[in-house]
C-alpha cells in the first residue's frame, strides 16, 4: 500500500504568472494551469457545488459512503442487464487517493486499495485538508488544474465572483471535461450543469428561486476568446521565460508559482504592436500578391457546414486579433469577390481594395489587377480583415514576408516598457528584437561620432565631404559613395550626422582610429569584437536592436552606460523574493530603493560631450534624415540608417523619458525596394508608435550641463552666427568659438575655403591602413 504520509507536505505545481507594471496579467508558464487556493479562501458556493456533485455525505462519512455504495450497486444490477458502463460510488477522499496514490485502472484491486487508504487518510487528515487537496489537485478539462485556474479558463474570474450557475458548471466536469466541453458539446454541458443545481437545491445549499434562475441562465464561457494582452506581450514574456529558465530550471519555472512583476508598459505594447505591424503589411503589398493560403475544389458555392468543412485546419495566427480566414466563393462579378468568412458570415471584398494584389510569378509582379478575378480565384482561402462594415466589405490580407522588431526603453534605468520581435509571434517565435543580428548601417554613426567627441572633435569641426578612393593591396579600390551621390565639400560635424554623410563618417574614423571606434561600440554594449576595419564605421557588422536601443539610451542617460531590464522582481509562491533588479535611481521600480545608494554606473561618455552627441541626434530629427518626426514639435534625438541595396533600414532615438528603436527587414536579407529607407520607412513606424507613447511619456526639454559654454553658430560653416538657422551648440568652457572662427580649423583664404567645396575635387588616398588608418 502508498505511503500518504507525503500529502501532508504536498506542495501542487502551480502557474508562474508574469504582471505587466500596471498590474494586468500579461503571461503565464506551467505544464498543468493550475493556481493553488487554500480551501479557507474558498468560497461556501464552491465547496458545495462540487460536494453535492460528487459526495454529498462527505462531512459525515469516514471516508467510504456505504449508503452511495449500495445504491451504486443497485444502478449497477440495471446497468448489467442493459449492457452500459458500470458506475462507480467514489468519495471525494477516495478520488484523492486515486488521484495522488492509485492508477485509473478499472479493477477490484484498485478500488479496494482506494477504499482502504480513504479510512485511514480520514484518520489523519481533516475533511477541509481533503477537500483543499481535492479542489486544488483534480483536472477539470481545458489544461486546466483545480477549480482556481478553471474560473479563469471558462469564465475569465476569480471564485470569489462565480454565480451558481458558474460554480455548478465546474463542479459538473470532474467525471468527463471533454464530454461536457461548452463548445463542442453545449446540451450535454448544459444539461449536466442543471443536473448540479438541481443537486445543491436538493440537499438544501440553494433556494429553489435561486436554482430556478441558475437553470435558466445560459452557459456563456470565455473559451475560444482571444486573449489580447497575452498574445501582444508573446515575445515579452518568451525573453522572460529564457532568462527564468537559465537561472533557476524547467522545474521551478513550470511548477514553482513564480510571480514576475515585469517592466512592460501595456499602453506602449500596443503601440509598438500596431504600428510595427501596419508597416510590415503596407512594405510587403508593395512586394505584390504571392497568393491564397491554398485552394479547394467545389462544384456548388458552399455555406454553413459545408464552408466549415473546406476551411477546418486553417487558422489565423492568435495574435492577428482582427485578421479572419475566409473562402472565395464567386469571382464571376468583376468588381467584386463574393467570399465566407470563417464563423458564418458572407460577405465580399471590392476590386477597389485589392489594386495593391499585382500577382506575383518568379519573383515579379504582373499588372494592377482590373477585375478581381485577376488575383483571386473560386476556392481560395484567404486572409481578410473587416473593411467598410455598412456594406458588409472586407480587406485581403497576406502574412508578410518582411520581417522586423520594435523596442523601447526606460533610457535612465533600462526597464524594457515594449518590445515585439516580429509580426506574429505565432507565425514565428524567433524574437528579431533580441536574437536577430543584422547589419545597422548609418544607425551606428554616433559610435563613429561619439568617439570623435571624446577625441576631441566638437560639433563645429570641419570634415571634407569629398569624394574617397582607398587603395589596399591585395583587393579591388574602395570608392565609398554618399547615399545621394552627391557631396558638401568641407563642413561641420553636425552637418555630417544630421545628412548621415559616408565619406565623411570614414575620414572621422580613419583620423580617430578605427580601432578607437571599436572600443567605444564595446563600451557601448553594441559589438564586442568589431573588426577594426573602415567599412565598420558605416555600419557594416552586425549586431542586435536590443543593442543599439540599449546603446542610444545611454546617451539618452546622460552618458552613464545603462542594460536591459525586463523584470523589478520575482517572488516564489509563498511571496518571498528571490529575484529583483538592482536598479538605481528608479521612480517607478515595485521594490523600494534606498535613496542614499550612489549611481555607479560608468560614464561612456563626458557630460559635455554627451549633450553635444544628443544636440547632434537632436538636429537630425530637426533638419536631417529622421525630420518626419520633427511633427511632433518637440525634443527627440535619433538616427536613421540605411545599408546597401536598402536590406535593412533602421531608426533609433529617444526623448528625456524614452529610448526605442526599429529595424524592417527580410530574415534572409535581401532588397526590399529602391524607395526604402531609413528615413522614409522606419522613421514612420516611430511616428506612429509616438502618436500614443507620447500621450504618457511627454518629451521634456535636453538640458546641457550647468558648466557649458553656449554660442550660436552656423550649423553649415561652424562660424559665430546669429543669423536665422544659426544652432546653439554647448562647448566645453574655454573651447567655444571666438567670432572670427571658422570651424575648428584656419583657413587663411577664401580660396582655400571654395577649394575645398568644390563637389569636382577628388581626394586620392593610396596605402591606407583599414585597420588603424595609418600609412603602409
Amino acid at each position: 500500500m502508498p505511503n500518504y504520509d507525503q500529502l501532508s507536505e504536498y506542495k501542487p505545481p502551480v502557474i508562474s504568472r508574469v504582471y505587466a507594471s500596471d498590474g494586468s496579467l500579461i503571461g503565464e508558464f506551467a505544464k498543468e494551469r493550475r493556481l493553488f487556493t487554500p480551501v479557507k479562501d474558498m468560497p461556501l458556493l464552491v465547496r458545495q457545488a462540487f460536494i453535492a456533485a460528487e459526495d454529498k455525505n462527505f462531512y459525515n462519512h469516514p471516508g467510504v459512503d456505504l449508503e452511495g455504495v449500495l445504491r451504486a450497486m443497485m444502478r449497477n444490477i440495471l446497468r448489467a442487464g442493459e449492457g452500459k458502463r458500470l458506475q462507480g460510488a467514489s468519495t471525494i477522499t477516495q478520488q484523492v487517493m486515486k488521484n495522488f496514490l492509485l492508477t485509473n485502472e478499472r479493477k477490484f484491486q484498485r478500488k479496494i486499495k482506494e477504499a482502504i487508504l480513504a479510512l485511514r487518510f480520514e484518520k489523519a487528515f481533516t475533511k477541509d485538508q481533503i477537500l483543499e487537496l481535492y479542489l486544488n489537485e483534480i483536472f477539470l478539462g481545458a489544461r486546466s488544474y483545480g477549480v482556481t485556474a478553471a474560473a479563469v479558463t471558462y469564465f475569465g474570474k476569480p471564485l470569489k465572483e462565480l454565480t451558481i450557475a458558474q460554480a455548478a458548471y465546474l463542479a459538473a466536469l470532474p467525471k468527463a471535461p471533454n464530454n461536457y466541453h461548452p463548445l463542442r458539446n453545449p446540451e450535454r454541458a448544459v444539461s449536466r450543469r442543471n443536473y448540479v443545481i438541481n443537486r445543491m437545491y436538493e440537499d438544501g445549499h440553494i433556494t429553489e428561486e435561486q436554482a430556478q434562475k441558475a437553470v435558466n441562465t445560459p452557459l456563456e464561457t470565455v473559451l475560444g476568446q482571444k486573449r489580447q494582452n497575452t498574445a501582444e506581450a508573446a515575445f515579452f514574456n518568451e525573453e522572460i521565460r529564457r532568462d527564468l529558465l537559465k537561472r533557476f530550471g524547467e522545474t521551478a519555472v513550470y511548477n514553482a508559482g513564480f510571480t514576475v512583476r515585469s517592466t512592460l508598459d501595456p499602453r506602449l505594447q500596443r503601440a509598438a504592436e500596431s504600428a510595427l505591424q501596419e508597416a510590415l503589411v503596407a512594405i510587403d503589398r508593395g512586394q505584390g500578391w504571392r497568393g491564397p493560403i491554398k485552394n479547394v475544389g467545389f462544384r456548388e458555392a458552399p455555406t454553413g457546414e459545408a464552408a466549415e468543412d473546406l476551411l477546418k485546419g486553417v487558422n489565423v495566427p492568435s495574435d492577428l486579433h482582427d485578421w479572419r480566414i475566409a473562402l472565395v466563393t464567386n469571382v464571376s462579378d468583376p468588381q467584386k469577390a463574393e467570399i465566407y468568412v470563417k464563423g458564418g458570415e458572407t460577405a465580399h471584398i471590392r476590386l477597389a481594395d485589392i489594386k495593391w494584389a499585382r500577382p506575383v510569378q518568379d519573383g515579379r509582379k504582373g499588372s494592377v489587377p482590373k477585375e478581381v478575378s485577376d488575383s483571386l480565384k473560386r476556392g481560395d482561402v484567404v486572409y481578410v480583415t473587416l473593411g467598410d462594415k455598412a456594406e458588409n466589405a472586407y480587406y485581403l490580407r497576406q502574412i508578410p514576408l518582411v520581417n522586423g522588431a520594435f523596442m523601447a526603453m526606460d533610457p535612465h534605468t533600462g526597464r524594457v516598457l515594449a518590445q515585439q520581435g516580429g509580426f506574429s509571434f505565432r507565425a514565428s517565435q524567433f524574437n528579431r528584437a533580441t536574437q536577430a543580428r543584422r547589419q545597422p548601417g548609418s544607425s551606428f554613426k554616433p559610435i563613429v561620432y561619439a568617439t570623435a567627441l571624446r577625441a576631441g572633435y566638437t560639433p563645429s569641426t570641419l570634415v571634407n565631404d569629398g569624394p574617397l578612393y582607398i587603395k589596399v593591396p591585395g583587393q579591388p579600390e574602395w570608392r565609398p559613395e554618399n547615399y545621394d551621390k552627391k557631396y558638401l565639400g568641407n563642413v561641420t560635424l553636425r552637418t555630417g550626422l544630421e545628412k548621415s554623410r559616408n565619406l565623411m563618417t570614414i575620414r572621422i574614423a580613419r583620423d580617430v582610429g578605427i580601432k578607437n571606434v571599436a572600443t567605444m561600440a564595446k563600451k557601448l554594449g553594441v559589438m564586442e569584437d568589431m573588426q577594426p576595419v573602415l567599412a565598420m564605421s558605416l555600419g557594416a557588422g552586425e549586431t542586435t536592436l536590443e543593442k543599439m536601443v540599449t546603446a542610444y539610451g545611454t546617451f539618452a542617460n546622460g552618458g552613464k552606460k545603462i542594460l536591459p531590464i525586463y523584470y523589478d522582481r520575482v517572488q516564489d509562491r509563498e511571496g518571498k523574493t528571490v529575484l529583483k533588479s538592482d536598479i538605481p535611481a528608479c521612480p517607478n521600480c515595485l521594490q523600494p530603493q534606498d535613496q542614499s545608494e550612489t549611481d555607479k554606473r560608468e560614464y561612456v561618455l563626458e557630460p559635455i560631450k554627451n549633450y553635444q552627441m544628443i544636440s547632434m541626434l537632436e538636429g537630425v530629427v530637426k533638419r536631417g534624415t529622421g525630420r518626419r518626426l520633427a511633427v511632433f514639435k518637440k525634443p527627440i534625438a535619433g538616427k536613421t540608417g540605411t545599408t546597401n541595396d536598402s536590406k535593412d533600414v533602421w531608426f533609433v532615438g529617444f526623448t528625456s523619458d524614452l529610448v526605442f528603436g526599429v529595424y524592417v527587414g527580410y530574415d534572409d536579407p535581401k532588397p526590399m525596394g529602391k524607395r526604402i529607407t531609413g528615413g522614409g520607412t522606419a522613421a514612420p513606424i516611430v511616428k506612429a508608435f509616438l502618436d500614443e507613447a507620447l500621450k504618457y511619456y511627454p518629451a521634456d526639454p535636453f538640458t546641457p550641463p550647468p558648466n557649458a559654454a553656449i554660442a550660436n553658430v552656423n550649423p553649415r560653416t561652424g562660424e559665430v552666427s546669429d543669423a536665422p538657422g544659426s544652432v546653439r551648440e554647448a562647448y566645453a568652457p574655454g573651447q567655444e568659438p571666438k567670432k572670427d572662427w571658422y570651424g575648428d580649423q584656419n583657413f587663411q583664404t577664401n580660396r582655400e575655403k571654395d577649394y575645398y567645396q568644390r563637389d569636382h575635387v577628388k581626394e586620392v588616398e593610396d596605402n591606407i591602413n583599414l585597420g588603424t588608418g595609418g600609412l603602409y
